[in-house]
């Protein structure tokens, strides 16, 4: 096994160890969710003159769940590229 392909299977082994609610809430809904909600209220706010704290409101609404659906699509991917791994070891 090359170097890489080790420090990669460490670090998925690590993101899977964590647990499954806790990669969906550290990595999609704080995140990408949150970061994304408070970009693009800082968007809104430059470039529609929309008041940034009601243009955060409304984001804090949306994207967070957005983050949700993307933590679990990312944690599907992690597993399946584990599976992958060992699948292409054991050959």
């Amino acid at each position: 096994m090359s170097e890489f392909s080790y420090s990669k299977q460490i670090k998925l082994e690590s993101l899977i160890a964590g647990g499954k609610w806790r990669f969906i809430l550290l990595h999609g809904v704080l995140g990408w969710g949150i970061s994304t909600a408070f970009v693009i209220s800082l968007i809104d706010h430059f470039l529609l003159n929309t008041q940034l704290i009601n243009s955060f409101t409304q984001a804090l609404l949306i994207y967070p769940v957005a983050g949700l659906l993307f933590g679990l699509i990312m944690w599907a991917m992690i597993k399946n590229e584990y599976r992958k791994m060992f699948a292409e070891l054991s050959e």
